[in-house]
């Protein structure tokens, strides 16, 4: 894991693994992110272990992204906003609404690990989560052809969209 310069106040993490196929997708957003302007973020790859992961967002404007089994959104992603502002409280039903949010490649799944950063008091200051569909989560590495795209679109909003008036737009 590389972690982000400590006066980076937007974490940018990507959770997955890099031999799961699609499980890849937030690791290829992140590293297509940082190409284009490697400062704009704090960003790191993340395996998903829940301990470490509490330590890192505690207090920060966090966006994941993950890959999500979503076959029937090929070459899409979607946004979810379970800490939309500061102060806010967990919006479960925005976790519930995730696809593929039941099952995880991570020992905890993100509710999970939030239930557990509340009961912790260690919850990010703000969260969004970037869900990218994915479809084969077997072993070995690459893509597929709809999740590239799903990749490539969810780093133009990243870029652009979530962050007008950023330098890196």
């Amino acid at each position: 894991m590389n972690g982000p310069p400590a006066s980076a106040r937007l974490l940018l993490i990507a959770l997955g693994h890099s031999y799961r196929r699609d499980d890849a997708a937030g690791a290829a957003v992140i590293d297509a992110v940082t190409d284009r302007d490697p400062g704009c973020f704090g960003c790191l790859h993340h395996s998903g272990d829940p301990s470490d992961l509490i330590d890192r967002w505690h207090g920060r404007d966090t966006i994941l992204v993950d890959a999500a089994p979503a076959t029937d959104l090929t070459g899409c992603f979607q946004v979810f906003e379970p800490i939309p502002e500061p102060g806010a409280a967990l919006d479960r039903s925005a976790l519930e609404r995730v696809p593929g949010s039941v099952g995880s490649t991570h020992a905890l799944s993100l509710a999970q690990a939030l239930e557990l950063a509340m009961m912790l008091d260690r919850l990010p200051r703000t969260l969004s989560l970037v869900a990218v569909a994915g479809e084969d989560f077997g072993f070995g590495d690459g893509l597929t052809p709809g999740t590239h795209r799903a990749v490539s679109a969810a780093t133009r909003w990243l870029l652009a969209a979530r962050f007008p008036s950023s330098p890196c737009a």
